[in-house]
């Protein structure tokens, strides 16, 4: 049918490029955008399934297996805030019970000791001092901070 190989690849790859702009493998559920033709491997295709979302648009929530975050190796819940940014669940709770952002020497504490309960009333926050070996003098003003912080 061609006289080479590289022709007829060359010919489908043309093909494929058209229908996708055509509009004819679908449209992304969420931008509309058209969709390519799924090419990967078999073994890719059964891990992957089609989902009717394009490729920067199948993440968090759009996927199946999203259940609003991950747990991390030690035993911690992390969320996604959008794009790439991603946070300790319990200190975001905390965050959002005081309406402000954390400081640096604050910690948030599970009452019940277990790292994925991250209801409220299982969280206590903590402040601790800003170094282990600290001097007299930078205590006192540290212990002085604390108290205009929480009074």
């Amino acid at each position: 049918m061609y006289a080479k190989k590289e022709d007829s690849r060359r010919n489908i790859n043309e093909w494929r490029a058209r229908k996708k702009a055509e509009g004819y493998f679908g449209r992304c559920r969420q931008c509309s955008e058209p969709l390519g033709r799924n090419e990967k491997s078999k073994e890719d295709k059964e891990k992957y399934p089609k989902t009717g979302y394009c490729i920067e648009c199948h993440r968090g929530k759009n996927v199946n297996s999203y259940k609003g975050g991950y747990t991390n190796s030690d035993g911690y819940r992390v969320i996604n805030l959008g794009g790439r940014k991603s946070m300790l669940e319990h200190r975001y709770v905390m965050e959002q019970h005081l309406g402000r952002k954390l400081k640096a020497d604050e910690t948030v504490h599970h009452l019940n000791g277990q790292r994925d309960d991250n209801r409220i009333e299982n969280l206590e926050l903590w402040v601790g001092a800003p170094v282990r070996g600290i001097r007299t003098g930078d205590a006192i003003l540290w212990a002085k901070e604390i108290l205009e912080r929480y009074t």
